[in-house]
Formats: structure tokens, sequence, C-alpha cells
């Protein structure tokens, strides 16, 4: 079997470095399954809310708190407490 060598290795490495490319610009895009994650645990669970923080891989509980109420409207603590009163 000849070894390759060339310009297909390079077109092959080059399609390859690629894909990696496509794919992770594909999980960035993600994000918003993890905040529908971070509304289910803050909603069903009983953990912190640091923890659910922590568990999603944000960095400090401010900035998950942040990005909660920058998507759903208000902070983690607040949605618990109005889920909560909305079940009774």
């Amino acid at each position: 079997m000849d070894i390759v060598t060339g310009p297909f290795v390079n077109v092959q490495v080059v399609w390859a470095d690629r894909r990696v490319a496509e794919q992770r610009q594909t999980l960035r895009n993600h994000r918003v399954p993890a905040y529908v994650l971070s509304l289910v645990l803050v909603e069903t669970t009983a953990e912190p809310v640091k923890v659910i923080a922590h568990r999603l891989g944000f960095a400090s509980l401010a900035y998950f708190s942040r990005a909660f109420k920058r998507h759903f409207g208000m902070s983690p603590t607040r949605y618990r407490e109005a889920s909560k009163a909305a079940r009774l």
C-alpha cells in the first residue's frame, strides 16, 4: 500500500479542520437548551440556584442570574417563587 502524499493530503487536512470548526460553531449555537434546562432545574428542584449555576457551567452565580433574567425576564429566585405560587 502506498503512502498518499501531495495535494490530496492537504485537502483532507483542510476539510477536517473545516469540519471541526463547524462542529464548534454548532456547539456554540446550542446555548438555548442550557437556558431551557436552567428553567426546568430552577422550577422543579430544591437545589440552590448557586448549585444549578455551577452544574450548568457558569463561572459565577451573578453571571448565571443576569443571563437567566435577560432570557426569561426575571431572576431565577423570583421565577422559582412565582412558579411555586402558581402551583398552589
